[in-house]
């Protein structure tokens, strides 16, 4: 349900033409299900975006195969032959692309080259804030490979895609209070105790006018 808060998500599906029914996610996976394809061996997790699963998903851990990451190392699953965590990039997703790039994708990009490449070009303009905020020589790297810089600076096409994601991204005027703080929560674990931060992209006063 909170797939309907990732509205640049929504954006990019919409033209890529993906329909969201496609996707699975956690909650909706039987939890014994994952389970019994643990004992036998068939579930493999790649934690993408996070190097540490959350305490209530622990029981996972056998699972987990890869470790693709841009945020502060925890140093949890040191062993994984796939384990990328660079802190110092930008975007995940500029690590998926080097991933891609270096287990040659000679026979996947005549079919979805294109189609992935604009998945991942979305991501790393918006987590690099058009290469002017974090950016690293991973990031860079990526956005050659994804069409996003030319010459050294972000083209006029990945500019323009830039501002219609920005603008669906920040847009909360459709949202109710409750899909606002959820939209963009932030939750931690300090002991028994558990506490978050909401950040939402609208002053007090049209966010009380909208209510």
């Amino acid at each position: 349900q909170d797939f309907a808060l990732r509205q640049d998500a929504e954006l990019l599906f919409r033209e890529l033409q993906i329909t969201p029914a496609v996707l699975s996610f956690l909650p909706d996976l039987p939890e014994e299900t994952l389970r019994q394809l643990m004992r036998e061996e068939r579930l493999h997790v790649v934690l993408l975006d996070h190097n540490e699963l959350k305490q209530e998903l622990k029981w996972l851990e056998p699972a987990v195969v890869g470790v693709i990451d841009h945020h502060e190392d925890t140093g949890a699953h040191p062993d994984l032959s796939l384990r990328m965590v660079e802190p110092i990039t930008g975007s995940c997703s500029s690590l998926v692309a080097s991933l891609m790039q270096s287990r040659e994708m000679e026979e996947v990009q005549q079919t979805v080259k294109l189609d992935l490449l604009r998945m991942l070009s979305a991501p790393i303009l918006l987590d690099t804030n058009q290469f002017l905020g974090k950016v690293s020589w991973r990031d860079e790297e990526a956005g050659r490979l994804v069409g996003i810089l030319e010459g050294g600076k972000v083209g006029a096409e990945a500019n323009k895609f830039f501002d219609r994601l920005f603008k669906s991204r920040t847009d909360v005027s459709s949202l109710s209070s409750s899909q606002k703080l959820r939209k963009d929560y932030k939750k931690w674990q300090l002991g028994s105790l558990s506490y978050g931060i909401a950040t939402v992209p609208s002053s007090l006063q049209e966010w009380l006018g909208a209510d």
